[in-house]
């Protein structure tokens, strides 16, 4: 009798129960965007039902392309906006509407509008709660197309299981890894390398990706690069910031190509920049209050990212660390404010 190795026994159950529930979420949508019923119960049933069920495939997205790829470098559905949005609205609305902790230590609740309910659209207000005065604060109102949710989720499914399937006949070149060697040590000698990421991109990859390059954690992470390289202020103190997010990056892009291509090599460390260094030092003079705070702030899409920057202000009381807070105030760039967030994020006590 053949013997099995454990691991691919493992990773068939994943795969097999993962495509089952995938399979499950198509049944389900499908039937959501063609049924008839309106009735409001009926109705209510089906919003709390099918929130739930992409929520449930999007875990199951994530599972399957773990599952075979041994990493989750083909899926990322923060990129797709709507979908960005499903654990926001999910929770709001059928996951905690009553009793939601936010990273303020506040409690928050959701109003879901049944007057304006319809199948398709949905509206709800978001409040916090003052433990204190006991007072109720509107942080948002929302109206939200569930048809557009639905379709997004299925759209997005088609584009990762597509990817997989290309990423199983090896399409990354073995080569990858020098090429972002070489990108790095043009960097550190000072040379112009914006033109030359648009060759690694075209090198790490031998198919066409350009609609679908959201969902590829490798290419995304050079476009983040490029972003950061054409980022210049007038400000010694934040372009050596911007410098120790560059070499950050070119760093998240080696590790994934490594991992990719099955390669080993050391990383190399980055010293931290000043202002960096303060920031990290305002956190552990206040961990309990600051480090809660500092979790969402890569994304200024999530509801209280502006939040936690008022919150933030109010406990930090070094200059420095306060400069490094304007300089995430003032960026209206997704990319850069991502950039810049994801560095604070990775505080941890040992800095």
């Amino acid at each position: 009798m053949k013997k099995h190795n454990k691991v691919d026994i493992k990773s068939n159950l994943y795969v097999e129960s993962s495509l089952s529930v995938l399979h499950q979420v198509k049944l389900i949508s499908n039937h959501y965007l063609n049924s008839e019923d309106d009735s409001k119960e009926e109705i209510l049933l089906s919003i709390y039902g099918i929130l739930q069920t992409l929520f449930v495939g999007v875990d199951a997205l994530y599972d399957y392309v773990r599952a075979l790829t041994k990493n989750k470098y083909l899926i990322n559905i923060n990129q797709n906006e709507r979908l960005h949005e499903l654990k926001f609205i999910r929770n709001d609305v059928v996951g905690h509407p009553t009793s939601r902790i936010y990273s303020n230590n506040k409690v928050g609740f959701c109003r879901l509008n049944l007057e304006t309910l319809t199948k398709d659209k949905i509206s709800y207000e978001t409040y916090i709660l003052d433990n204190k005065t006991l007072n109720s604060t509107l942080v948002e109102s929302k109206e939200v197309s569930i048809f557009d949710l639905v379709k997004a989720y299925l759209e997005e499914e088609a584009i990762i299981l597509n990817q997989v399937a290309l990423y199983l006949k090896k399409p990354y070149s073995d080569n990858i890894v020098n090429s972002i060697l070489k990108l790095e040590e043009m960097y550190l000698n000072g040379q112009v390398i914006k033109d030359y990421i648009d060759d690694v991109i075209a090198d790490a990859i031998s198919y066409d990706t350009d609609q679908n390059k959201h969902q590829n954690r490798l290419i995304w992470r050079l476009e983040l690069l490029k972003n950061a390289v054409d980022w210049k202020t007038n400000d010694n103190e934040i372009n050596n910031l911007i410098d120790y997010i560059i070499q950050v990056q070119l760093q998240k892009v080696l590790e994934i190509a490594l991992n990719l291509t099955g390669q080993y090599k050391k990383i190399r460390r980055i010293k931290v920049p000043y202002l960096l260094k303060e920031f990290y030092r305002a956190i552990k003079k206040n961990e309990p209050k600051i480090t809660p705070l500092i979790n969402h702030l890569h994304d200024n899409r999530h509801p209280f990212f502006y939040e936690d920057i008022k919150e933030l202000e109010k406990v930090i009381d070094n200059y420095k660390a306060l400069k490094v807070l304007d300089l995430l105030k003032s960026l209206d760039d997704e990319k850069r404010i991502y950039l810049l967030g994801s560095i604070i994020k990775q505080y941890n006590k040992g800095n």
